[in-house]
């Protein structure tokens, strides 16, 4: 029995001690399992976490995003407005710009077609004024009473004041054509002091000719000799009473050079550079130049400048203004220049010949050598030519028809 007890209570102490070993087991397996758990409950919490973050950021992203567009979207909206308001301003403008420009041609052409009826008045007048000047200047050239010399010398300055209006639109319209000829400087000079001495003794001025003879300048004499008579004409007006006008000429580098110096008040500084522009006038009285038309230093320039020269003025050291015309010289021999207009005929040459040196205002001189003259002898389209240059007082072509003024040579 002791034996049996013993195994007994050797069996019992067994028995606890494998509960005590299976507890002890169960024990670690549940915090094993715990621990387990807590581990994945962690990391789910870490997942669950990192989720959260993560939509977060995408939130944040989605509204960051959202946030650009909307103002991309106002950029493009305020951009789109205001390329729009600048169409709109650009519209108006152009419309604005299209309505000023039809006004403005408009305008133009109002202003064209009161300019040339302007002109064409202007021409028609002075062509009507021209004839009945000749008219008035022929007969009181050839009447012997006194007063008739005063209605001569009003009705020459009138005529070239005419003149001057007329030569200046042609020169405008570039229709003036010049017949140069190889002339004697000092015979165009004289010739025009001559046409401008009765304005001289006027003033009890002189008039003084520096000129050698022997120069000789390729021009049109006529228009020479009108420039000639302007620049002395204006050199007179302005001259005190009792004065010298002086007028020289000589050649200067290949040039030849003509100067008229007046004895006047002389030209400001400052109005120089305008003295030649069309209609201008200044200061009349001060300044030099005549207060006539406004054209008669115009017409002297481009006269000059058709000849391929120039002209200036100057104040001069002593008082006064003066008047320098510049010409290019041609040294060449002067060829035979054929008359294109009369015919190899003896007679109809003499009859040319007296018509030569007369103005077509001394119509009744030029009648009488018509007059005179053998029609069967004379070539009736080159008579009928001269009668009509008469009629219209057209020097030019009455010069180039009778051959030019041969007593300048």
């Amino acid at each position: 029995r002791t034996e049996i007890y013993e195994d007994s209570l050797l069996n019992t102490q067994k028995l606890k001690e494998i509960n005590r070993i299976e507890n002890e087991f169960q024990l670690r397996e549940i915090e094993r399992e715990r621990a387990l758990v807590e581990a994945q409950n962690r990391a789910e919490e870490l997942r669950l976490k990192g989720e959260v973050s993560r939509s977060r950021w995408i939130q944040y992203a989605s509204l960051a995003g959202l946030i650009t567009v909307l103002i991309i979207s106002m950029v493009f909206y305020n951009s789109l407005k205001q390329k729009r308001l600048d169409n709109k301003l650009i519209l108006d403008q152009n419309v604005q710009i299209s309505r000023a420009a039809k006004q403005i041609a408009t305008s133009k052409e109002k202003l064209e077609d009161l300019t040339n009826f302007r002109e064409g008045m202007t021409q028609m007048i002075a062509h009507d004024m021209k004839n009945s000047l000749n008219t008035i200047i022929g007969y009181s050239s050839i009447n012997p009473e006194p007063e008739m010399k005063g209605i001569n010398k009003a009705g020459r300055q009138i005529l070239g004041l005419v003149s001057n209006m007329l030569d200046v639109q042609k020169f405008e319209d570039s229709n003036v054509t010049l017949h140069k000829r190889l002339r004697s400087l000092w015979g165009m000079v004289n010739e025009a002091v001559s046409q401008v001495e009765f304005l001289a003794k006027e003033k009890t001025l002189s008039i003084v000719v520096e000129v050698p003879e022997d120069l000789k300048v390729e021009v049109d004499p006529e228009l020479f000799i009108r420039v000639t008579m302007n620049l002395l004409t204006n050199a007179i007006k302005y001259s005190f009473e009792g004065g010298t006008v002086l007028i020289s000429g000589y050649e200067e580098d290949g040039k030849c050079v003509l100067k008229v110096k007046d004895q006047g008040a002389g030209i400001p500084e400052d109005q120089l550079p305008y003295v030649f522009e069309k209609f201008w006038q200044g200061e009349s009285k001060k300044a030099g130049v005549s207060a006539g038309t406004g054209l008669g230093l115009t017409f002297c320039k481009m006269a000059i400048e058709a000849h391929n020269g120039r002209i200036g003025a100057d104040s001069a050291e002593s008082g006064g203004t003066i008047m320098t015309v510049f010409l290019p010289l041609d040294h060449r021999a002067p060829l035979e220049q054929k008359r294109n207009t009369i015919e190899n005929n003896g007679y109809q040459e003499e009859v040319a010949e007296k018509l030569r040196g007369k103005q077509v205002y001394e119509v009744g001189a030029l009648g009488r050598i018509l007059k005179a003259a053998d029609d069967q002898k004379l070539h009736g389209a080159w008579r009928k030519a001269i009668e009509e240059a008469i009629a219209l007082g057209d020097q030019e072509k009455f010069n180039s028809l009778v051959g030019l003024n041969e007593k300048a040579e």
